[in-house]
């Protein structure tokens, strides 16, 4: 007969029954060498750790960001609440929340989420699993990996002299992940060797992909179409997503197209939309309006026959995410962790989408780190899309291999 242990049988009973020893907050530097939140908490089984990420382009109605040196003194007097606590994500999570209070103006976004992070696995460490088959069972989903969405154009607020439009990206599909991003590189590395043989500048902006100066909006797409066909890439396979990040460019009720040399209507910026989804395989448009401009989201999708994907609209809060589905304003939504503040309100931003069967879209920040919890928490929670930048800085690509790391071990199982 085998004999167990007294604390054998506890930790049967009780799978994350280890304890947080100790919370400890440092400084380190992002991609756009910022100071940014690094927390390392230790348990028994080794040390844990969970970074926060940083937004340039943000809504309005983020969760409230402190700075890192404020962010660091919070975490360190709450730290003394969390020592001893099991690793219980929804348990921490919520007091983490009542800490932080509305909006996590108490404590910070930047306070709270890398804690949450780093919990979640510690977690999954106890209970012997990969990040994401520990965000499956926590959330109760399905895992896939999902589509990338390849950055290959920034403008807006990324980049100087540049676009209007914040991002302009590739949709590359295939049969698995390792394929798609092979045609992306494809297309990323004919497209630089294209902006040579034009003379454009091949600098990069903040999320590793190309800023150049064109005459129009619209020759960034012309261009991005010329380096898919010299690609010799099926054109049927690779489709183009925006995020127009509206909000950037309105000012006093219009919106201001400056590389067009335009001042629109919503009306006239939602039929300058169609002509170009007319014009270029676009199925994907992010942030068209105003984020406060419901009446032109609600408009736009209802005629629409692509993903309206709402970010700063949103901004992963369930509360805006259940308005935007009841008067039908978008049928896509942007994912981030530090916009709302926790892991557990991120699972319910996803499932809350998830349940209407819109899609979902996991995404990084401009400021980030080499830091790939997204890309688990992408594939645990079956998102449909993930924004993670260009195939260029090492933090993007971080992403990117942890997600064919994950479409390995999925194969092999």
């Amino acid at each position: 007969m085998q004999k167990f242990s007294v604390a054998h049988i506890y930790k049967i009973n009780n799978p994350c029954s280890n304890m947080i020893k100790e919370v400890k907050a440092t400084s380190i530097l992002d991609s756009n060498k910022n100071s940014t939140v690094k927390v390392t908490i230790k348990t028994d089984n080794g040390s844990f750790i969970g970074i926060s990420p940083s937004g340039t382009s943000k809504g309005k109605h983020e969760a409230h960001t402190v700075s890192t040196k404020k962010a660091i003194k919070n975490i360190n007097k709450i730290a003394k609440k969390l020592k001893s606590q099991p690793l219980d994500q929804k348990k921490i999570d919520n007091l983490l929340i009542r800490l932080a209070g509305k909006n996590k103006s108490r404590l910070g976004v930047n306070t709270i989420l890398p804690i949450s992070m780093a919990i979640a696995r510690a977690a999954a460490k106890e209970e012997n699993l990969p990040l994401y088959k520990y965000i499956k069972k926590i959330s109760n989903s399905r895992i896939k990996v999902p589509i990338p969405m390849v950055l290959l154009f920034e403008g807006g607020r990324h980049s100087v002299n540049s676009s209007d439009i914040q991002e302009s990206m590739i949709i590359p599909k295939a049969k698995t992940l390792s394929q798609s991003l092979k045609n992306g590189i494809k297309v990323y590395n004919t497209l630089k060797k294209l902006l040579k043989r034009l003379k454009l500048k091949t600098n990069l902006g903040m999320e590793g992909a190309f800023s150049p100066k064109l005459q129009i909006n619209e020759d960034y797409f012309s261009l991005i179409l010329e380096a898919i066909k010299e690609s010799k890439i099926n054109k049927k396979d690779i489709k183009i997503a925006i995020d127009a990040a509206a909000s950037e460019f309105y000012h006093k009720n219009s919106y201001h197209l400056k590389r067009d040399n335009l001042k629109l209507s919503s009306k006239e910026l939602s039929r300058y939309y169609s002509y170009l989804t007319r014009k270029f395989p676009i199925v994907s448009i992010e942030d068209p309006f105003d984020q406060s401009d419901w009446k032109s989201w609600k408009s736009f999708n209802k005629k629409s026959k692509i993903m309206t994907v709402g970010d700063d609209l949103t901004v992963t809060n369930p509360s805006l995410i259940k308005k935007a589905i009841k008067i039908n304003a978008c049928n896509s939504f942007i994912i981030k962790p530090n916009q709302i503040g926790t892991i557990s309100e991120t699972i319910e931003a996803v499932k809350l989408a998830k349940s209407f069967k819109l899609k979902t879209i996991i995404s990084h920040r401009s400021g980030e780190t080499n830091d790939d919890f997204i890309s688990d928490l992408g594939a645990g929670l079956g998102v449909d899309y993930i924004k993670a930048g260009s195939l260029s800085k090492k933090e993007r690509m971080a992403k990117y291999n942890r997600l064919l790391k994950i479409e390995n071990e999925l194969r092999k199982t």
